[in-house]
This record gives C-alpha cells, structure tokens and sequence, in this order.
C-alpha cells in the first residue's frame, strides 16, 4: 500500500513538474518530490517483490514473479502486479536515459509517450 501511496505522488507529482509556469523554484521543487516519490516507490516495489519471494505460504516462485500465470498462488493477482511492476521498470529505466532520448526531438516525442505510460 505504501509502494502505491509512494508512486502515486510520483505520478501527481510529475504532472505538475511538466507543467510550464514562470516560477522555475516551483517546477524545481516538484521534480525533486517526482523524483523522490519514484524512488520510494521503487525501493518499497522491490521489497514486496522480495518479501513475496520469500514467503513460504504463497510460494511464488522466481518463475511465478516473472512470468505471467506461471505463479500457483493467485495467478491472475501476480499477473497484474508483475505487468505492472514491467510497467514501471519501463518507466523507471526511461526516467534514467532521459538525457539519451533528449538528443533529438523524435526521441524525446517517444521518450513522453512511454513516461505518459504512468498514468
């Protein structure tokens, strides 16, 4: 619940970075709340998907947790979690070469189009 709370600020967050104002402080302070709450989120996405793999009652699996339906224990659930979690690594791993997709603006076209992904 925490790691949605978390990527969920991120996400409101990021919205109102993107947004054009003449007080560049404001839109700095929200990309430093964006980021924060992303990176939170991340780290707590990480834990769960850890504490998942350890829990003995649910028995999940390395092949359950990253393959779709391959997990005995509530397969359509961590079918929904792992497509999610693909979602925001997707989004995390742009997030990172953001600079990379800058280079041009088609890249950065794309580089908006997968990060949109988040809502």
């Amino acid at each position: 619940m925490a790691g949605f709370a978390a990527l969920s600020v991120a996400t409101g967050a990021g919205a109102f970075a993107s947004r054009r104002t003449a007080y560049l402080d404001r839109r700095v302070v929200w990309q430093y709340v964006h980021r924060a709450a992303a990176l939170s989120g991340v780290v707590l996405l990480v834990s769960h998907v850890i504490l998942l793999l350890l829990d003995s009652f649910a028995n999940v699996g390395v092949l359950g947790a990253l393959v779709p339906f391959a997990s005995g224990y509530r397969p359509w659930q961590v079918t929904l979690g792992l497509v999610s979690m693909y979602v925001i690594v997707t989004l995390s791993v742009t997030g990172l070469l953001r600079s990379k997709f800058a280079a041009s603006e088609r890249a950065a076209g794309w580089w908006r189009v997968i990060h949109l992904g988040s809502y």
